[in-house]
């Protein structure tokens, strides 16, 4: 099962991701970030195999998480 962390500011459209995810079993939404200072902490700390991202974000944006994340030499696992 893949875990996914769904980081959306839009509360209408991130509930709509997971009940979306939630219907093949493949996939299970482990946490949801609704802004970059929140996904950064949550994504680092739990550690997801695939992270679904709004790039336009309250705080940091898409593009800075992954650079944050990138500075703290997070990893994702390897399959």
């Amino acid at each position: 099962m893949t875990s996914i962390v769904i980081v959306e500011d839009e509360t209408l459209v991130r509930q709509g991701l997971v009940e979306l995810l939630s219907l093949d079993p493949r996939f299970k939404v482990i946490a949801q970030a609704a802004n970059g200072d929140e996904a950064l902490r949550v994504i680092s700390e739990i550690r997801p195999d695939l992270v679904l991202m709004d790039i336009r974000l309250p705080g940091l944006s898409g593009p800075e998480v992954v650079e944050g994340m990138r500075r703290k030499e997070f990893t994702f696992p390897s399959y």
